[in-house]
């Protein structure tokens, strides 16, 4: 997907119209009085870090339609200063220049109740901890996915102690693991009958 994919340069994503553009021009905004009369156009351009160009085209001095004819053009300019591809990731580089590999050499992909999240505080998949505002913890739950259901189970730490909170909400992990391996079976089993 990275090679097929290979990433967008900075200026033509500065010159995609968002959403909230309300000039149809982006990097080009109107500038309006408090009685809404445009008073003047600007033309602005993030380049980076410490680089944010803008320039102002008054109404009174240039007119109405020169003003943002102006802003135009000034716009097209500084998109000209902004080189470079956008921001990737580091490692994207290396899928880029790695070498293609075979479909067969692919690991087989993970069921989604076996992923590690980076969010998992107990280092058990399906067991997670919840905290009180003061970062302890209060609870620990074990959670798998059956099916469409999902089943959860927890484990007061007020009533446990927290060792033995996150060993019963383990323990309990293993036992909807084995539900779920058990509802498997029978599935696979009755699929073959029919």
């Amino acid at each position: 997907m990275a090679r097929k994919h290979p990433p967008a340069s900075r200026q033509k994503l500065a010159d995609k119209v968002r959403r909230n553009n309300k000039s149809g021009i982006p990097g080009v905004v109107c500038m309006f009085d408090p009685q809404g009369a445009p008073t003047g156009w600007i033309a602005q351009t993030y380049l980076g870090p410490g680089k944010h160009l803008s320039k102002y085209f008054g109404v009174t001095r240039y007119g109405a339609t020169e003003a943002k004819l102006l802003a135009i053009a000034e716009r097209q300019r500084q998109l000209q200063q902004m080189t470079g591809l956008r921001c990737v990731h580091p490692g994207e580089a290396l899928v880029r220049t790695a070498p293609k590999r075979a479909p067969d050499s692919l690991p087989a992909p993970k069921a989604r109740g076996t992923i590690f999240l980076s969010t998992n505080s107990s280092g058990i998949v399906g067991v997670s901890s919840e905290r009180d505002k003061n970062g302890r913890p209060t609870r620990w739950i074990a959670t798998t996915r059956l099916g469409s259901k999902q089943l959860s189970k927890s484990f007061s730490v007020l009533i446990h102690g927290d060792e033995q909170a996150k060993a019963l909400a383990v323990a309990a992990r293993e036992e909807q693991l084995q539900k779920r391996a058990e509802l498997q079976r029978q599935k696979s089993q009755s699929e073959k009958t029919n």
